[in-house]
């Protein structure tokens, strides 16, 4: 279960490195810090997809750029979701489990 845990945040960390200044691990217990960079990241693009619309609107940016930035945006806080679900769900097994 702890092996699945730490893999999961690897996974996670992996699958944003599409991100600029993707979260670095620089060791295993690290992760509160890691997951914390991620969801700073997630916020970020968020941001940068809020400024393009932005832009959009005020004739500055081209429609596929935004919705590049949109796009980028929506899958990287699904991603977070399914992260934090997945964190809730190991927390919930972990709290079932008995001594």
């Amino acid at each position: 279960m702890v092996d699945d845990i730490k893999g999961l945040g690897k996974v996670a960390l992996d699958a944003m490195t599409g991100l600029k200044g993707s979260p670095k691990v620089e060791s295993e217990g690290d992760f509160s810090k890691a997951l914390l960079d991620a969801i700073s990241k997630v916020n970020t693009a968020q941001q940068d997809a809020e400024k393009a619309v932005q832009g959009l609107t005020e004739g500055k940016k081209a429609v596929h750029e935004t919705m590049i930035a949109l796009e980028k945006a929506g899958v990287s806080f699904q991603l977070m979701q399914q992260v934090r679900n997945k964190i809730v769900s190991a927390y919930e097994d972990i709290m079932r489990t008995q001594v």
